[in-house]
């Protein structure tokens, strides 16, 4: 009997920490109101999508010459991200391409639109994400400032999706890297770079999250205190995505019940999750600062901010 409870005591010890830990992230996910910031972000980013893969594609056919190409390059990145039915992803395509068809009014049409909306593409997140560290809010121009500089995190993590394969592709030229490998790989090394291959959306992905919750607060997070939570959410937002799409495969189906309009509450739905991870992943990481320094939040009470 006292072996149990020595057990037992033993594990209440061990387990405390994590009781804590998980208790003081979901208080923060709520004092923040975490569920609505979540929505606003589904709002802002699904009406950001089409304008951002307009200027994506304007500025991909800088590097290829042929406007289609371009756009089944940045379509494609944008798909890895999406857990979507074929024939939802053929919509979007199509979508596109009817976009690019209409010429430069289109294109004159995204730009405007991107600036519209650019720059609240990532608001409810960066307010979100600032407020679970316990800082104030941004002010009327810092806010925006501030997502511009996440368009310009999120832009360099597609850039980095497009490159990183055609990169591998020269240096497993160049390099002459499948008869250096075949030795002793044998007829596995296509499988060896088809892997290497489909880990880059997984790592663009923890680059972009991490980055995210690094320059999103008032003051940068540091590295170690955030790249455990960026790493899980990577994994969350990546398993989401693969349940999510053998969910719409084998149960739902939102064209039954929206018609027309079941790809876009697909597609939303889906945001609305991916942001409510990401913002219950900032709180996990702002629940392992120390508490002892202070920084006044939006309501003027101290609250809690990282080392």
């Amino acid at each position: 009997m006292k072996t149990f409870q020595l057990t037992l005591e033993t594990s209440k010890k061990a387990f405390s920490p994590v009781k804590t830990f998980f208790g003081r992230t979901f208080q923060r996910y709520g004092d923040i109101n975490g569920e609505q910031c979540a929505a606003s972000f589904a709002y802002y980013a699904f009406f950001s999508l089409f304008p951002l893969i307009l200027l994506l594609v304007a500025v991909g056919t800088f590097f290829v010459r042929n406007r289609q190409e371009a756009a089944m390059q940045v379509v494609q990145q944008v798909q890895a991200y999406m857990p979507l039915q074929q024939k939802d992803k053929a919509v979007i395509v199509s979508t596109v391409d009817g976009i690019i068809k209409n010429g430069l009014s289109a294109g004159i049409f995204g730009v405007l639109a991107l600036t519209w909306s650019s720059l609240r593409f990532f608001q409810a997140l960066v307010i979100g994400v600032n407020r679970s560290w316990g800082f104030r809010d941004y002010g009327w121009w810092g806010l925006p400032l501030r997502n511009l500089m996440m368009i310009g995190i999120l832009s360099s993590a597609l850039l980095l999706g497009i490159v990183a394969p055609l990169l591998i592709d020269k240096i497993r030229d160049l390099l002459n890297l499948d008869a250096q490998l075949a030795s002793f790989m044998g007829h596995y090394v296509d499988l060896f770079f088809a892997a290497v291959t489909g880990l880059i959306p997984t790592l663009i992905l923890f680059y972009g999250v991490l980055m995210f919750y690094k320059f999103a607060p008032r003051r940068p997070a540091k590295i170690r205190r955030i790249w455990p939570a960026a790493l899980f959410v990577t994994l969350f937002l990546k398993f989401g995505q693969s349940l999510f799409s053998w969910y719409l495969g084998a149960f739902a189906n939102f064209n039954a019940l929206y018609g027309v309009f079941g790809t876009i509450m697909a597609l939303m739905f889906w945001i609305y999750v991916s942001g409510a991870i990401v913002v219950l992943g900032a709180c996990a990481a702002a629940a392992t600062s120390p508490t002892g320094q202070t920084e006044h939040n939006i309501t003027g009470t101290p609250a809690s901010k990282p080392s």
